[in-house]
């Protein structure tokens, strides 16, 4: 069937074990996570095969990431363990000082992700390779990360597979919006499938209309067969050429919305790849993104088949009741 490959940074997250300020924090849970690799794990529990370039340190907590992410059968062949740098760590904020929402400290500058670079690439990486899945945090890590995401394409372009891309905008790693769209733009031009949010939109294009911004958005990415926009809660918009799609999303009690967007995009490629539609895939997009912030960690909850048939089955006939 061939593997989804992808390139990025996994770290190791710290969450308090209660809700509050971090600085009240005295308890953590550790657990590990980073945008492409919880996209790989989820494409693993719907059963398509995935590798993984990075950089970890070596040390401790690169081998947790190792660890955690060959348990979940990831081809980690390729990524690195770095002695001279160590593998990123970040923090998060729960429920303070807005109720629902959390705040993310990122203390990855000089890990050894970021020295990810061309050098880490060869030719045999795409090797039964099928799609290659990017976001454009790695591209904002360092120059030298930008350099290997764009060989990346490259050689994804130059053996004719896929890429897929989510622009994944992180502000603190962007000095301003001119910088952010001449970084993503080589990823957009070349992108089929292209996944990005309200908030994205609106930090590469300004406030408008989403209909107006997808416009823009098909100017720069004239490869782009479907163009997804996440809406959280309130679910999603599937643009695909001349057609769109809409999900209303599925109403949960959040514990922790980290990694549904990547949930998300899981389960999309996911579905695509096993030949269900449009709609279909972004059904079940919906259901793994509504599952993934039912628990904490990234990783932990993400679904299976299974999983979403069940939640499905259970969601859409409640709804059906209250409609009759």
């Amino acid at each position: 069937m061939g593997h989804v490959l992808s390139i990025g940074e996994m770290m190791v997250q710290m969450c308090p074990t209660l809700e509050g300020p971090l600085r009240q924090a005295r308890a953590y849970e550790r657990y590990v996570a980073g945008s492409e690799g919880n996209t790989l794990v989820s494409l693993e529990l719907l059963g398509v095969k995935t590798r993984f370039i990075s950089r970890v340190g070596d040390d401790e907590l690169g081998s947790a990431i190792l660890s955690e992410l060959r348990a979940r059968g990831i081809d980690v062949s390729w990524i690195a363990r770095d002695k001279d740098a160590p593998t990123g760590v970040y923090f998060i904020q729960r429920g303070y000082p807005l109720q629902g929402k959390t705040t993310v400290l990122y203390y990855r500058k000089g890990s050894a992700a970021s020295r990810l670079s061309p050098q880490d690439l060869s030719e045999e990486v795409m090797d039964d390779v099928k799609l290659v899945f990017m976001t454009g945090i790695t591209p904002a890590l360092s120059p030298s990360c930008n350099e290997a995401c764009l060989k990346l394409m490259e050689m994804a372009r130059s053996h004719d597979r896929p890429l897929a891309f989510d622009t994944n905008i992180r502000i603190k790693l962007l000095p301003d919006r001119a910088y952010g769209q001449k970084l993503l733009l080589p990823f957009l031009k070349e992108a089929k499938y292209i996944f990005t949010g309200a908030g994205d939109l609106t930090y590469l294009f300004g406030p408008g209309e989403i209909e107006e911004q997808i416009v823009q958005l098909r100017d720069l990415a004239p490869k782009a067969d479907i163009i997804l926009v996440k809406l959280g809660k309130h679910g999603a918009v599937v643009y695909e050429q001349d057609k769109v799609f809409r999900h209303q999303g599925y109403q949960v009690k959040v514990v922790d919305e980290l990694g549904a967007g990547d949930a998300f995009s899981g389960a999309f490629i996911a579905s695509m790849l096993r030949g269900d539609t449009v709609e279909h895939a972004l059904r079940y997009a919906n259901a793994a993104g509504a599952l993934t912030v039912t628990a904490k960690g990234d990783l932990e909850p993400l679904p299976t088949w299974n999983d979403l048939s069940l939640f499905l089955s259970y969601y859409e006939d409640s709804e059906a009741q209250l409609l009759r």
